[in-house]
């Protein structure tokens, strides 16, 4: 299994709900670097906008950009999976629904099973506007 975590470029998601959230991701990160399972973090929005989500990035985790997951997928990601362990691709993070929909069908054509959990995926519709 590896672990991909999408923090999307989102500003005006700052509430104890998301500080929440991010503490449960950053657990997830946590026992994923004591079990040795790779972790990649995909960053997608605008380059200017905050991170909704605050969590630990280690010395070696690849971080990959995008402006927006459906229309710019980052080709070296597809590299991190290719050398995955696994076929299982656990994602987690913050992400729009239409780009979740758009990388787990990418992922299932590629031979991949994506697999989450409420408790570490945040699913919303559109980004809020400053």
């Amino acid at each position: 299994m590896s672990l991909l975590v999408v923090n999307s470029r989102a500003p005006g998601f700052d509430s104890p709900s998301v500080a929440e959230f991010a503490l449960n991701i950053s657990s997830l990160i946590q026992r994923a670097r004591i079990g040795e399972i790779p972790i990649a973090h995909v960053h997608q929005g605008a380059s200017r906008a905050p991170l909704a989500l605050r969590l630990p990035i280690g010395r070696f985790d690849p971080i990959f950009a995008t402006r927006d997951l459906i229309c710019e997928f980052p080709s070296a990601l597809i590299e991190f999976l290719v050398h995955s362990p696994s076929k299982t691709i656990h994602l987690a993070g913050f992400i729009r629904r239409d780009q979740l929909i758009s990388l787990s069908s990418i992922l299932q054509k590629a031979g991949y099973e994506p697999s989450s959990r409420a408790s570490v995926l945040m699913v919303f519709d559109r980004e809020p506007v400053d």
